[in-house]
């Protein structure tokens, strides 16, 4: 019995009940009953009020007798299915004739107990109803959340049966395939993509006869109405429970452009979300390639703005981690206690607001990666807690000493000199060389000029999607200004340059105008160089945004804790 409570308890908690009796001593004894379960609780004395009430406040669980004044429970419940007929609905009463359960299996209740109520065999009924709650709740959740994916992708996303009859598609199937989504669900997928190049339909077949994934990059689609454009092709199969394949889901991805760059120069000029062709950006995307499927550490060093969380995330997906966890964290960020929590989880009670056990990023990153950005901002007790992750991969939660083993790739960014820090006592050097066994190292972009037009063009694609705007190109002068200009930000001072010129930019060609005044005025290249570069970014940004620090955090790509740690550290005052 006391099993039963205890995963009641569980699985009610949180959950809401109307019950409907109008005998007022049962009324009030199985109402104490049921506040030691769930959260709401609510009582009605006939099946009028109680359709009354639920129609005002909806519930997770009905319980109802069934004889009662005014209106009975067979009626109440009816009004209550018309309502919501996935209700459930738990029925008491002394009656048991056959005419009665007709009545009731015809409405769809849940479950039938007669009286006199039994206390085990009632909170098992309450038990077995809510564990259907919960499981309905979760799949509406994880629906809600297979809606939003499909609706935010660029990519088109179709999912097929063993018969090849489309079950869903997203929107962006408009866009790269010409097709509305609506007018597709339901048919073959073969009679819908009559006139496409056969390779998608091959790869569907190859994924649902040998229930393994298939990719391929720079199919031409042949339909006339989409005549020019490349795309690449991943097909995935869909296994239920038990790993039997069922289906298999197409991501149909438009590789055009890209497509067109590498046909002329032979090059890569992208790799995953790291855009560039010059020869130092060839050299990262080979470093990625050579670090993908390797279980080292992996140190990723450059200044801000360069992208150094793109490397990051092209080594996880690259590699056979890639369908694994990754798992970010931005040191810099937070505050030790904070950051302590964050890495390594706690228990209930190990520090005030600790009201329940939390994983941390460590252990939710079992088996995947853990991506450590801004490493150098760490204190002397992190970095010893850390080192001891890399040395025997385990931990303790906060306030807990059981250790706890975990298998998850460590990849750490910085924009510091850590080799420096450590010079001056201020970073561990046994860390260092547990964090730094690769080293990749992004050069500024004033160090691969190459880069600053394919980059350009990118922006432009990216922008006319986000602001609805048909931008074809850059004016010479602007050209060559980009080309002249320091980018002290890196990567991110050009895409918010780009940023602005969109919102500013009417017409076909983004010309000097459209720039930002200061940009063009040259202010950033006047600025005395004493100081460190980190230290004039944020004084740029806080000019900019008017000493709005929110706004300015958001330029800089930081957070606003991380913003005032800064300012502190260079005494930047309004």
């Amino acid at each position: 019995m006391e099993s039963l409570i205890t995963e009641l308890r569980k699985y009610a908690g949180g959950l809401s009940v109307l019950y409907v009796e109008d005998d007022q001593t049962m009324r009030v004894e199985i109402y104490h009953i049921l506040t030691k379960f769930f959260e709401t609780v609510e009582t009605a004395a006939n099946g009028n009020d109680g359709l009354e009430k639920y129609q005002s406040n909806q519930y997770d669980l009905v319980i109802s007798d069934i004889k009662m004044p005014i209106m009975d429970g067979i009626h109440m419940t009816k009004g209550i299915k018309a309502i919501n007929k996935e209700q459930a609905v738990v029925i008491t009463s002394a009656y048991g004739d056959s005419q009665y359960l007709t009545d009731l299996i015809n409405i769809g209740i849940d479950k039938f107990i007669i009286k006199p109520l039994d206390n085990k065999k009632f909170l098992e009924t309450l038990l077995h109803c809510c564990k259907n709650i919960n499981y309905e709740k979760e799949i509406q959740r994880y629906k809600t959340i297979t809606e939003a994916v499909f609706r935010s992708v660029g990519e088109a996303i179709i999912t097929v049966d063993n018969d090849m009859t489309i079950l869903q598609a997203n929107d962006a199937i408009k866009n790269i395939c010409g097709l509305d989504k609506d007018n597709v669900i339901g048919k073959r997928f073969r009679a819908v993509f009559e006139g496409c190049s056969t390779e998608c339909f091959n790869q569907l077949a190859t994924t649902l006869n040998n229930a393994t994934p298939a990719k391929i990059r720079h199919v031409e689609c042949r339909k006339n109405n989409r005549r020019g454009l490349v795309a690449g092709i991943t097909t995935y199969p869909l296994l239920d429970d038990k790993g039997t394949p069922y289906g298999a889901v197409m991501v149909i991805k438009d590789e055009t452009y890209t497509s067109l760059l590498e046909d002329e120069t032979g090059q890569r000029m992208q790799f995953y979300k790291l855009i560039g062709k010059s020869a130092a950006i060839q050299r990262v995307y080979a470093l990625i390639e050579n670090l993908a499927d390797l279980k080292t550490t992996a140190l990723i060093t450059g200044e801000s703005g360069t992208g150094k969380e793109l490397v990051g995330v092209a080594i996880h997906y690259s590699g056979s981690r890639g369908e694994m966890p990754l798992v970010k964290v931005n040191c810099g960020a937070l505050p030790e206690g904070l950051l302590e929590s964050e890495l390594f989880g706690h228990v209930k009670g190990a520090f005030t607001g600790a009201i329940k056990d939390r994983a941390g990023r460590f252990q939710m990153a079992d088996g995947g990666t853990i991506f450590l950005d801004e490493i150098g901002d760490i204190s002397p007790s992190i970095q010893m807690r850390l080192l001891r992750v890399l040395q025997d991969l385990e931990f303790e939660r906060v306030g807990d000493t059981t250790a706890i083993k975990v298998n998850a790739r460590v990849i750490a960014a910085t924009n510091k000199n850590i080799k420096e820090m450590v010079s001056k006592g201020r970073f561990r050097d046994d860390l260092y060389y547990r964090l730094n066994v690769f080293e990749v190292n992004i050069p500024p972009l004033r160090e691969r000029r190459d880069d600053i037009q394919v980059l350009v063009r990118h922006f432009i694609n990216k922008f006319n999607v986000q602001f609805k705007k048909n931008i074809l190109d850059v004016s010479s002068d602007v050209v060559r200004l980009f080309m002249e200009h320091p980018w002290r930000g890196n990567v991110r001072e050009l895409e918010h340059v780009m940023e602005h010129v969109f919102v500013m930019c009417h017409k076909p060609i983004i010309t000097m105008h459209d720039l930002p005044k200061d940009f063009v005025e040259g202010i950033d290249q006047t600025i005395p160089e004493e100081m460190p570069q980190e230290y004039h970014r944020i004084l740029q940004a806080l000019d900019k945004s008017h000493w709005r620090r929110n706004k300015a955090a958001q330029t800089l790509g930081i957070s606003r804790i991380a913003l005032y740690g800064k300012m502190k550290k260079y005494n930047i005052k309004p």
